[in-house]
């Protein structure tokens, strides 16, 4: 779980990055970006990627299996242990996706190294 929590966080901090340059760059006014400051990662993937999601580039079903995830994760109990059972092809299309969302963003990491990452994983505990 330790894997899946490190890369919520990852993917909020790229998400808060894009969603600062933005604004940087004119792109997103500063009432908007201040309003989305407080916000979940989600809603800011929504906003930040809204013509990705709509024109089917950016898959978002697996973003929010990871932030399920997460919230199991961090709050993790004994008793619901058997409920955090992901399957290797969930975990796998999970890094997909998040890859798809890095190509759409500035900086590191990229999809490519999404990718490689996700196949030494793979290789090293699924295969």
């Amino acid at each position: 779980m330790g894997h899946v929590i490190n890369l919520a966080v990852c993917v909020e901090s790229v998400v808060n990055r894009h969603l600062f340059l933005l604004k940087e760059s004119g792109q997103l006014e500063n009432h908007h970006y201040t309003s989305l400051d407080r916000t979940e990662v989600l809603p800011k993937v929504l906003f930040a990627f809204k013509e990705e999601i709509l024109g089917k580039k950016l898959p978002i079903s697996r973003l929010k299996y990871l932030y399920k995830l997460r919230n199991q994760a961090v709050h993790f109990k004994a008793s619901s242990a058997h409920s955090i059972e992901p399957t290797v092809e969930d975990l796998l299309e999970t890094w997909r996706d998040v890859g798809q969302l890095f190509a759409l963003v500035e900086g590191e990491p990229s999809q490519q190294q999404i990718s490689q990452l996700a196949q030494r994983v793979s290789d090293r505990w699924f295969e």
